[in-house]
């Protein structure tokens, strides 16, 4: 007998997989695929239907399905003859659980001219795994455990469905959209499958068989075409169908199998988004063929969306190798998702950095454990549970060196309360991080840790006030310094990290303006402007009253300067003989600027000073009599000027009111007005308020009211200020005065009736060691 190639190459197949053989075995290759689509497609469908079914005909396409599926078909009222079901697994692939029933048909010679046809029926059960392997490729198997005439065997089947044109689709996947179930189309418009169905394994009851397959659409709403070849290499069987979709969710089949008419096939599918009907008749069976398939569970998307959530969910809580897990899981749903695929290579990143360090931490801890360092090395071990918890390694070497990690530690307890009671605080708090690093629940660490802590914020918040002192004072330096330690410390003083960022901008700031001022003090040197110059390093001091240079410049001057400040007092004597008193003042006063001690100056401010009061006394009983007359205008401004040379005079002020009392809104309103330009703001407030009492809504004292007030609140943040410098270099009587003059403006201010607390406990304490 002559045996040809391809049968040769067939029978090497079987012999591969075979095992022994037994009786005379049949074939499947004639019998009808279960399934009313399958059929009424001339069950041509190895290379394109995708349902829990296929596990049946070519395992590869259990590959497309990417949720929970559940199908029947029946061929006969009351029966049914397949039963199954499948689920997507992502980064594995799909399984599916099947039963199925097929009829036999087998021809035995009787005779030379009988011929008896005999039919048998063969259950079976199929378990089938698939998944995709490329962009292009799928691969599946099954194995089918039978039962025909009493015999029990089992057999298997290898499938592969390639499609050339996948890799090019711009669009999702097919078998990931969610519209509807099971569609007709497929990624791509064109795809080929090769299936090798019923390999025994072990004794052969059963013959194999090979089927090639092709299946092409033009687009999604054209017909679709499908053509398979079978063959056990004794005979060849050609199958061929074509499909319309009349709509997305209706569909129309017709197929003829081994090119017969009278094995010819049609039918429809109604397809729908939790499940697919399928109806077919068969010319061959004479019966009408149902098919049900029906999604469980979550649709692909909501499963993707899923997995897409806690992937970031485990990114966002710094697990960044579970993360990577789940968006490996989601792009196995979207695998066209660029978006995750950025956010993919960013987890590889993090996951490989995370190892990169754990890898660190372990060689660390071994060599800690080498050096007999085991509290250094515990570490280390708890470091690596920190980036992964369930590490065994690091979890097997903390628990065998325990012991002696317990050791080390109760002796670094005993060191950090002996350092505590000695004042080494810094010391004692690195003793009590240590223990309670590696033993969270240390008796009494906590509390010892907590005492240096209360210790450290006590020194933080005394050095934040000397920092603040010296910045009000300008020297910015020092602030830096004290700011600094105040934040060695306490890291977490905010008030200290703020003003530490005010005093280094400040010292800038500073530093140019010294140097512009000193460019301009040596111009006016120069041209011999002496008292310019004088101006200009004054000026410079007030800026850094620390600044070297500008007081020997000063120092340098000086003799110069003694020239000028003679002609200033010669000045003001003759302005003062002339009656010229005010601009007589304004000279001694400037003489005195520049020249504290000049006691020329002195004398004659004091005579002014003595004019002043006769002037006020005169000022006042004008201003008495003209209230006495009802001339209410008249009568405060009298009271004004004296207010304007003693501003505590009492009775002027009592005296003042009762005639604002007495006079017209007009009247008021001028007085008010004349006291904000003078910036008697405290003053005009009460004006104010006086007039909207009169009349709410005059919108010209509602403006003047928020004017004051701001004037105020910048005046009462001035004292506070002032207070706090003088607080920070303990003249707690100074500090006190400025913020009793802020609580003048605003009783109600808390900061200034908080440190004016500290600073009066302090002075009480002091008293007290007196």
């Amino acid at each position: 007998m002559e045996i040809k190639p391809k049968r040769l190459l067939f029978l090497v197949l079987l012999l591969g997989f075979g095992g022994v053989y037994g009786l005379p075995a049949q074939s499947l290759i004639d019998a009808t695929e279960p399934g009313a689509r399958a059929a009424a497609w001339g069950k041509a469908v190895s290379a394109s239907i995708h349902d829990p079914m296929a596990a049946l005909w070519n395992p590869a396409g259990l590959a497309f399905m990417q949720d929970a599926q559940f199908r029947i078909s029946s061929n006969g009222p009351f029966s049914f003859n397949y039963i199954g079901a499948s689920q997507f697994f992502p980064l594995v692939g799909t399984v599916s659980a099947n039963l199925s029933r097929y009829v036999l048909h087998q021809k035995i010679a009787r005779d030379s001219a009988t011929i008896e046809i005999v039919s048998s029926t063969l259950d079976r059960v199929t378990l089938g795994f698939s998944r995709k392997v490329a962009q292009t490729v799928f691969i599946g198997s099954s194995v089918h455990y039978n039962s025909l005439q009493s015999t029990r065997f089992a057999t298997f089947s290898l499938g592969i469905i390639f499609m050339p044109f996948a890799g090019n689709s711009k669009s999702k996947t097919a078998f990931y959209e969610d519209e509807i179930l099971n569609p007709v189309y497929l990624p791509a418009n064109v795809s080929f499958a090769i299936v090798a169905q019923d390999l025994p394994l072990g004794t052969k009851y059963l013959d194999g068989f090979l089927e090639v397959s092709a299946f092409y659409q033009y687009h999604r709403s054209g017909p679709t075409f499908q053509a398979a070849l079978r063959t056990d290499f004794d005979r060849e069987i050609f199958r061929a169908g074509i499909g319309f979709a009349m709509t997305q969710k209706l569909n129309f089949f017709a197929g003829v199998d081994g090119l017969d008419m009278n094995k010819a096939a049609f039918g429809a599918g109604w397809l729908a988004s939790r499940y697919n009907f399928d109806v077919a008749y068969s010319l061959e069976q004479k019966q009408i063929l149902i098919d049900l398939s029906v999604r469980f569970g979550n649709f692909p998307s909501q499963r993707a969306a899923a997995q897409k959530k806690q992937s970031v969910e485990k990114a966002r809580a710094g697990d960044y190798a579970g993360a990577l897990k789940a968006m490996n899981r989601y792009m196995d749903y979207a695998p066209h998702d660029s978006m995750a695929a950025s956010l993919k290579n960013w987890l590889l990143e993090k996951a490989s950095a995370r190892e990169k360090r754990i890898l660190q931490l372990l060689a660390e801890a071994e060599r800690h454990e080498a050096n007999q360092w085991y509290i250094s090395a515990a570490q280390a071990y708890l470091q690596v549970l920190e980036l992964e918890p369930n590490h065994k390694q690091a979890q097997k070497r903390l628990k065998e060196i325990s012991p002696k990690v317990d050791s080390y530690v109760d002796d670094l307890y005993r060191r950090g309360i002996k350092a505590y009671e000695e004042g080494d605080y810094q010391k004692a708090e690195r003793a009590f991080d240590v223990v309670l690093k590696v033993r969270k629940n240390y008796p009494g660490a906590r509390e010892y840790q907590e005492k240096v802590k209360a210790y450290f914020v006590h020194q933080s918040n005394e050095l934040f006030l000397r920092g603040l002192g010296y910045y009000h004072q300008k020297n910015y330096d020092m602030a830096i310094k004290s700011l600094e330690k105040a934040l060695e410390y306490n890291a977490n003083n905010t008030e200290a990290s703020q003003y530490l960022k005010k005093a280094i901008e400040a010292r800038q700031d500073t530093e140019a303006q010294c140097a512009e001022l000193l460019v301009r003090a040596a111009t006016a040197e120069r041209h011999a402007d002496y008292a310019r110059a004088y101006k200009a390093y004054k000026q410079v001091l007030e800026l850094n009253p620390y600044h070297d240079a500008a007081r020997k410049q000063l120092r340098r001057i000086e003799p110069k300067l003694k020239r000028y400040v003679d002609g200033l007092i010669a000045r003001g004597i003759a302005l003062y003989d002339q009656g010229e008193y005010g601009q007589a003042g304004a000279v001694f006063r400037e003489a005195l600027d520049i020249d504290p001690r000049r006691s020329e100056a002195k004398q004659y401010i004091a005579r002014l000073r003595s004019d002043s009061q006769r002037r006020i006394d005169i000022k006042f009983q004008e201003g008495k009599k003209f209230l006495q007359k009802g001339d209410y205008t008249r009568a405060i401004a009298a009271f004004d000027e004296v207010l304007r040379f003693d501003s505590n005079h009492t009775q002027a002020r009592y005296l003042r009111n009762e005639a604002y009392s007495q006079s017209s809104f007009a009247e008021k309103l001028h007085q008010a007005d004349a006291r904000f330009r003078d910036g008697q703001y405290l003053a005009a407030l009460s004006l104010y308020n006086q007039l909207m009492e009169r009349d709410s809504s005059n919108v010209h004292v509602r403006q003047r009211l928020e004017a004051c007030q701001q004037q105020l609140n910048a005046l009462v943040e001035k004292y506070v200020n002032q207070g706090i410098s003088y607080y920070a270099e303990e003249k707690y009587t100074d500090a006190i005065r400025e913020w009793d003059q802020a609580l003048a403006i605003n009783p109600n201010h808390t900061q200034a009736l908080n440190y004016r607390k500290k600073a009066q406990d302090r002075l009480n304490a002091l008293r007290r060691l007196k």
